[in-house]
This record gives C-alpha cells, structure tokens and sequence, in this order.
C-alpha cells in the first residue's frame, strides 16, 4: 500500500491539476500499473468535454447558499471566500477557453454468473492546491495530494492488483475520476453518460473512496485512532439499509478501523453525481466533523510523510472485505 501510494504521488509531481504534465503523467502511472497487473485487463480511458458551466453555476450556487444569504458584504469571511468562489470561477473560464479536457479511467472486471449486476467503486486522481489564508487557486505550486486523494488510489490499485487474479460473479468497474478538485466534473460525465445503461442493470452501488490516509489521537475530538466515517444522504431508508449492509460486513473484517454511517447528504465529493440521478452511493473517508486533516488539506504539505500507513491499511483490509464480498456474492 505505501509503494503504490508512494510511486503514485511520484508519477505525478509536482502536482496533479488538470491540464499540468504531472497530471497527464500520473495517468499514464494507472495505465501502465494496470497493464501490469493483468496485460489482458478490461481499461479504458474516456476523455471528455468538462461542463464547465455546471462547476460555475455549483461554485456561484454555494456561495450563494452558505455565504451571502448569510453575511453582510464587509465581512471578512464574505469578502474571502467572494474572492474564492470568483478565482475559482476565472480559474474554470481560462481552462474552458484553453479547451482542457478530462480523462476518466476505468478497469472492468466481468461478472462470471451474474455480469448484469454491477458495483462501481471509485476514487478522483487530481489534485488542488489553495492559499491557507486567502483561499486563493495556486495552479503551479507542490500538489502531492498523498491524503487527497492518493489514499483512496493506493487501495483501489491495491485491489485491482488481488482481482486481477480471481473470477467474480457479479461485475466491478473500477473508477479513477479526473476533474473531481474542479466541481466534481468527472464522475458527472460519466454518470451522465452511464445512467440508461446502469437503469438497465442491476446497479448495486457506488464506493466512494475519499482521503483515507489521515489519522490522528492528539487532534482526533474523540483522542482515538480508526475514527472513520461512512456518509450517506438523510431521510433516504433504502440507501441507509444497503449503507449498514455494507458496514456488517466491513466489520467481520476486525481491522480496528471503525466507519460510522453518517446521513448528512455529504456533497465534498463524486458520490453526489450518483446521487442526482437517485443511485444509492456511500462515501468512505476520514471523520470530516472530529478527525479531518485540516493542517495539510489542499496544501503542498500533503505529503506521504503525513500519511497514517497503519490506518490506511486497515481501511484497506474493511473496504476491500465489502467490495469482494459483494462481487464474490458472499452473504454476511
């Protein structure tokens, strides 16, 4: 798990932002490790188009929402994050005139006995990098992204290393997502593009895996390790029931990590794409309200040095245990 987290961060320096060489390379890094893994694996880059206008409009919308309904103009925290959402803003208008376009990665395993029912698991590839203070975009600085979000790539490359090598019943396409830092534009596409198809199918889910890296006891609320946190939307049963499926089976894994479901609609990342066309999705993460890595989240200090290995690999082991079970058909 350090290797691949390690190797990944590399392959992409000094940053991951769209449209830079690190991010281009860091894609060519998954490419050639899955080619690695199995020469005759199912992967297929699909570029697109980013909707440029939708990043706008969630940007302009958030602050709208969180920010000017709710402080008066000369007010600090206004004027700083007026100034973040219109950087943020230009920052897309500059990449849409350059005409940058994103790349999504997917790896196909086909399901042996039951290839219509379909889980998705995923996790975004690009990195961001802002001013602590001001929240200003920096687009050329350090963006190792080690926590956000090569943890999550490390594990699914990690698995997709186990699964090369056995059969399943039901089928997994394993995402990486591009676009992810710039209004989660990546996993819109592409469920924007799969959605008839999955209707069709017997869609199982989306696994979200998001900054799995961090974990602390000194700054941890709770002064405990594992304090982990599994988000889902509210007031929606279905999702609820199929999220603590899930976490019983996690469990049985006795990893020490500990993910509680939260139902608070968690919109930081790509799970809230499948959950505008109405997909069960849940995202594992670190504990955004007690455990988040806010010293070295979106900062150059976002390093594998911060990295909690031990922690990551015991993610490793309860998320790894729920995917394969599912996709093994392996009742709890």
């Amino acid at each position: 798990m350090e290797v691949e987290l390690r190797d990944f961060v590399k392959s992409g320096s000094p940053n991951r932002f769209v449209g830079s060489i690190g991010h281009a390379n860091s894609l060519e890094y998954l490419i050639n490790t899955l080619k690695k893994y199995d020469p005759n694996a199912n992967i297929e880059v699909q570029e697109f188009e980013p909707d440029y206008s939708a990043a706008i409009k969630l940007y302009q919308d958030d602050f709208d929402k969180e920010v000017k309904a709710k402080l008066k103009p000369q007010d600090k925290e206004y004027i700083k994050w007026k100034k973040f959402t219109d950087l943020m803003v230009g920052k897309l208008k500059v990449l849409e005139k350059k005409n940058i376009k994103g790349k999504n990665l997917v790896w196909t395993k086909l399901g042996k006995s039951k290839p219509d029912e379909v889980l998705i698991a995923g996790a975004h590839y690009d990195t961001i990098l802002h001013n602590e203070v001001t929240k200003e975009l920096i687009t050329e600085g350090e963006m190792p992204g080690a926590d956000d979000n090569a943890s999550g790539v490390a594990i699914l490359l990690q698995l997709i290393s186990y699964y090369s090598q056995i059969e399943f019943e039901k089928t997994l396409k394993i995402v990486f997502f591009d676009f992810e830092e710039i209004g989660f534009l990546g996993s819109k596409e592409y469920v924007q593009k799969h959605k008839e198809e999955l209707r069709k199918k017997n869609f199982l889910g989306y696994i979200n895996l998001e900054m799995l890296g961090h974990d602390s006891k000194v700054l941890d609320e709770d002064k405990k390790f594992g304090n982990f946190c599994a988000y889902i939307r509210t007031q929606n049963e279905a999702e609820k029931s199929w999220a603590e499926s899930l976490l019983t089976i996690g469990k049985e894994m006795n990893t020490g990590v500990t993910f509680n479901l939260v139902q608070n609609n968690f919109n930081l990342s790509d799970n809230i794409n499948f959950w505008d066309e109405n997909f069960p999705a849940i995202t594992f993460s670190q504990n955004w309200e007690r455990d988040l890595n806010h010293k070295n989240y979106h900062t150059s200090s976002d390093l594998p040095e911060t990295i909690n290995f031990r922690t990551l690999h015991q993610s490793f082991l309860f998320i790894g245990g729920v995917i394969t079970s599912l996709v093994l058909d392996v009742k709890p």
